[in-house]
């Protein structure tokens, strides 16, 4: 019984600290202890991705992708992403975000973003236009919507703020 009220607090703890110290939004750095300065970000992040062509919502694909790798679990349209990548701690970045980039996550879980496609982003209820398009890199509870058609921006972000188009509930993937 005493062994289950331990690993009880410590887990507790573990996630009040994971909550608390912002590891739950911005990811951890995890280094290595023999050469500190070999470091790896680690995190899990979703994002909904919606890609319209001529007004048609075409649908992600579910359980695809590596794990390793952006990918699909249940959730329809939403694109999970859950590993690691190189860290600088002097700098303080991701050395390489390729493997975050809208196009690289999507290609991984068979999906190709259409050419001439135009990228909309919702953070914090606000819908802006983004001209990184495929190499945009995607954060944590975005909302993404890839749009091909003859609307403009303005008609586009329009129908995005009216839509009221939120992340929906995940589950433990």
């Amino acid at each position: 019984v005493a062994a289950v009220v331990v690993v009880a607090a410590a887990l507790g703890y573990s996630l009040y600290y994971f909550y608390s110290s912002g590891s739950a939004e911005k990811g951890i750095v995890v280094c290595n202890p023999q050469d500190p300065s070999e470091c790896l970000w680690q995190d899990h992040i979703h994002a909904l991705v919606l890609i319209s062509i001529d007004g048609v919502v075409q649908g992600l694909p579910t359980e695809k992708g590596p794990l390793a790798e952006g990918h699909t679990h249940e959730e329809r349209n939403v694109m999970h992403w859950h590993s690691s990548v190189p860290y600088d701690p002097v700098k303080r970045e991701i050395i390489d975000e390729s493997s975050l980039t809208l196009e690289s996550s999507l290609r991984s879980a068979g999906v190709e973003l259409p050419e001439g496609g135009r990228l909309f982003v919702k953070k914090a209820s606000v819908w802006e236009r983004r001209d990184e398009y495929g190499g945009y890199v995607w954060s944590d509870r975005d909302i993404i919507f890839v749009a091909k058609d003859g609307r403009s921006d303005g008609e586009t972000l329009a129908y995005l703020q009216a839509a009221n188009i939120n992340l929906p509930y995940l589950g433990a993937g």
